[in-house]
């Protein structure tokens, strides 16, 4: 904590002072790309440096839904320093460490700032922002409308996902019984929390989005038994024990580019009913081709 203070201090003397008062758009003159710092009414306030873990985390996170966002082509995902100006009538301007915007908000991304409230933010709690960012932001991020608040605390190592109701109000959400949330606000994401308390954390490469269309655990496998593990898994988190019989299918998938296929297909399913057509459609698709040859 001594050394955020110190480095937030020598931050502070670094650059000028902003005068008080400033308009949101005398903020934006002030200030620079490198600079870290949010507008509340009219005044200015200076964050401190994040420390190494957050960054860690923060990265990975980032990465993974960036990756997934680009992917899909559902919207996009910007971390900070990037300042997200809420409703006018809140008159706060804010730094999520991470926020995704649907593809519909995106006219709403102007070259510096985004103006409005995005889909989903993420902030990472570090001792110096813990009262902001589950007290102050919470309220302001409610109040915005933000579509879900998901507070990451390393400290704590744990994960509270909120949700906005019907009500206008955040109620929390739980992760699954293995341990894996299911965005509403950002579609198809989902994310295991586990994976966050890893040390060291997964790689992007093991989290391969761009080949399944989904989290695509390779295991230092090759890639046919690595996909065949990814569905696998996918199933048994997806729908418990009652995916068994065709997670044993699944090991009957050779092909890869079926394999591909069948993966991208059972990440946008909605029911076991789905899930096994698609295994079965897969199946019958590698028959096919066998034939062929």
């Amino acid at each position: 904590m001594e050394d955020l203070r110190e480095a937030l201090a020598e931050y502070e003397v670094s650059r000028p002072q902003p005068p008080a008062g400033l308009s949101f758009e005398e903020f934006l003159h002030w200030g620079d790309e490198d600079t870290w710092a949010e507008w509340v009414d009219g005044e200015v306030i200076v964050l401190a440096p994040a420390s190494a873990p957050h960054q860690i985390i923060k990265g990975f996170l980032y990465a993974v839904m960036r990756e997934f966002a680009h992917h899909h082509q559902s919207g996009a995902v910007l971390d900070a320093p990037f300042p997200v100006r809420l409703p006018e009538h809140l008159r706060r301007s804010r730094e999520p460490d991470i926020f995704f915007v649907r593809r519909e908000k995106l006219p709403r991304l102007k070259e510096t700032f985004f103006d409005g409230s995005p889909d989903v933010i993420v902030e990472i709690v570090s001792p110096e922002s813990h009262t902001r960012d589950y007290k102050v932001k919470y309220m302001e991020y409610e109040a915005a409308g933000v579509g879900e608040y998901w507070l990451v605390d390393p400290d704590r190592r744990q994960v509270i996902f909120f949700r906005l109701g019907a009500d206008g109000r955040f109620h929390p959400e739980m992760p699954d019984n293995q341990g894996v949330f299911r965005s509403e606000a950002f579609p198809g994401f989902w994310l295991n929390a586990g994976w966050l308390w890893q040390d060291p954390l997964p790689s992007v490469e093991d989290i391969n989005l761009q080949e399944s269309g989904g989290y695509s655990r390779v295991y230092g496998k090759g890639k046919q038994e690595g996909k065949q593990e990814t569905a696998r898994e996918f199933l048994a988190l997806r729908f418990g024990e009652h995916s068994a019989d065709i997670q044993e299918i699944v090991k009957d998938l050779s092909d890869l580019d079926t394999l591909n296929n069948v993966l991208r297909e059972l990440f946008s399913v909605d029911t076991l009913e789905d899930a096994r057509n698609v295994v079965h459609r897969g199946v019958r698709d590698q028959q096919l081709l066998e034939k062929d040859r």
